[in-house]
């Protein structure tokens, strides 16, 4: 019998979920939906099934989730995470953010509830999940993780192969935020240095009306030049913008997420990027050179000076290091090693 993967969430808006799963797929293991793990055969099974937690410990904190929904969440991930070695072998916890994104924040500040102001609950979460995984997983290095696997990039290889030799494309936006708009992200620090006088264009949906707002009083106060297409936007488009932008900017937020797919999905069509110092960004800027670190309070003179890096070298640099070659490669490695080799596999990473 085969290894069969447990994989949650097994569908996803966050197109990290379906590009994984298909990894795992190619590799020749049987992907299934977690909802299917703690059935009773499973018990006697136990030896063929492992679990792959993206979100686990945030499960509960969905911004749609009503009070009592919450609390039967809180429940049901509980007993899920104490019960889940019983119907699998192997336990692999990817952790994507060091808080849930839809934890408690203020809308005017746009910060997040500080650490001390964890819940409960997901403390507990993750003190549960650190000590029945087999492996702690993330797509960056963090002293957190155990093991390190790269983000899959939004083009397959023969695609980027294909981009990486064709003929740049012409620009049609200088700089881009886009994503949906959340306080992590830091849109409204960015704002409040962009330089007046140049073109910010925003792709990005605001759920939040209070911060929305917030977000627009800095604009008109400022009397910013931004074009802010408030609305989802279709993949297409996006890609399509992407396919024509030099820079995308992403001011994220240090202490909220360990990786972002804003950075793979961009990186896909060849994009530069300029961060606000983060430990993510200082990690890329080190290993790429399309990668520019700016100090926002000299946003305009840094921008100046700023050495651009062509779009072909830039899914070439990505297609060598995050491209489904490097993936498969990590996973495999990942997904093989014995029980005996996990607490060795514990002290060094995966993927480099």
């Amino acid at each position: 019998m085969s290894d069969k993967i447990y994989y949650f969430p097994f569908q996803h808006v966050n197109r990290y979920v379906d590009l994984t799963k298909q990894t795992l797929d190619d590799l020749g293991y049987q992907v299934i939906s977690y909802r299917k793990l703690y059935r009773l055969g499973n018990l006697f099974s136990r030896q063929h099934n492992i679990a792959v937690l993206n979100w686990f410990e945030d499960r509960p904190y969905r911004k749609s989730f009503s009070p009592f929904k919450q609390h039967i969440e809180r429940v049901r991930t509980f007993f899920g995470i104490l019960f889940m070695g019983l119907v699998s072998h192997k336990i692999i916890w990817v952790r994507h953010n060091y808080l849930p994104h839809n934890l408690g924040q203020s809308s005017r500040t746009g910060q997040h509830l500080a650490q001390t102001r964890r819940p409960l609950s997901h403390r507990i979460n993750c003190f549960l999940l650190k000590h029945i995984a087999s492996q702690i997983v993330s797509m960056e290095p963090t002293d957190l993780t155990t093991a390190v696997v790269p983000h899959p990039l939004y083009r397959s290889d023969s695609q980027l192969e294909s981009a990486s030799h064709a003929a740049p494309k012409e620009t049609v936006i200088d700089y881009l935020f886009f994503g949906t708009i959340k306080p992590y992200k830091r849109l409204e620090e960015l704002l409040e240095y962009w330089p007046a006088g140049m073109t910010l264009n925003i792709l990005g949906f605001c759920a939040e009306q209070t911060y929305c707002t917030y977000l627009n009083g800095i604009i008109q106060r400022r009397q910013l030049r931004v074009n802010w297409q408030n609305e989802y936007v279709d993949e297409q488009e996006l890609n399509h913008a992407l396919a024509h932008t030099r820079y995308v900017i992403m001011p994220h937020e240090d202490d909220s997420m360990i990786s972002s797919g804003t950075f793979y999905h961009a990186a896909s069509y060849g994009t530069n990027f300029l961060c606000f110092p983060s430990k993510f960004a200082i990690n890329k800027a080190q290993k790429h050179t399309f990668v520019h670190l700016i100090d926002k309070t000299r946003l305009e003179q840094d921008l100046a000076e700023i050495n651009y890096i062509d779009p072909q070298q830039v899914i070439s640099q990505s297609l060598d290091c995050y491209g489904q070659a490097a993936q498969k490669q990590a996973w495999q490695r990942l997904l093989q090693s014995s029980y005996s080799d996990e607490h060795s596999l514990r002290k060094q990473k995966i993927y480099d």
